[in-house]
């Protein structure tokens, strides 16, 4: 497997476990401790996966800190306006990070590249997933070893029996 798709399915996998975390933690309201608690482990995850692969350093690693802080607010008032104004300080933060990251500059830059990595950050949030699922990840490669074939022929059974048991309990209520 290629540096690539290890990185991809790294990049996967920690998604998920994000993903259904902040799932978890921020179906509940009000927000407070639980969103710092999920953008702190978001802001760890992302330091992993930029040493992984080189885009997190130095300089970049510090951006994380307001994000950090403005996750901690939250917890801090419980003000309607101080929270839509924490997530949008969030929002501002993690576009810089992703500017930042792809080669941008932020002492130096104009509104226009502040807006173009807000841009950049949202098309990234939507079309991510198809472009990493699709595109970086080589799955023949990933899946071309006798430990993997069988993983894939258990995960599919286990998929099958739920879906039957699924469909068994709505017919046979007991």
């Amino acid at each position: 497997m290629n540096h690539k798709t290890k990185l991809g399915v790294r990049i996967l996998v920690a998604a998920l476990i994000v993903g259904l975390l902040g799932d978890a933690l921020l179906r509940t309201g009000p927000w407070g401790i639980n969103a710092f608690l999920w953008v702190t482990v978001l802001a760890a995850t992302l330091v992993v996966l930029g040493r992984w692969q080189g885009a997190l350093a130095g300089s970049e690693r510090w951006l994380l800190l307001p994000v950090v802080f403005f996750a901690a607010a939250f917890a801090w008032r419980d003000s309607p306006a101080l929270k839509m104004l924490n997530v949008l300080a969030l929002l501002i933060s993690l576009s810089l990070i992703l500017l930042r990251a792809q080669g941008g500059r932020i002492l130096r830059g104009g509104l226009m590249e502040y807006v173009l990595g807000g841009v950049i950050a949202g098309l990234n949030a939507a079309l991510g997933l198809p472009l990493l699922l699709f595109g970086t990840i080589q799955w023949r490669e990933t899946f071309s070893d006798r430990l993997s074939k069988r993983t894939i022929a258990v995960a599919r059974g286990l998929l099958l029996a739920l879906m039957l048991r699924r469909s068994w309990s709505r017919r046979c209520p007991t």
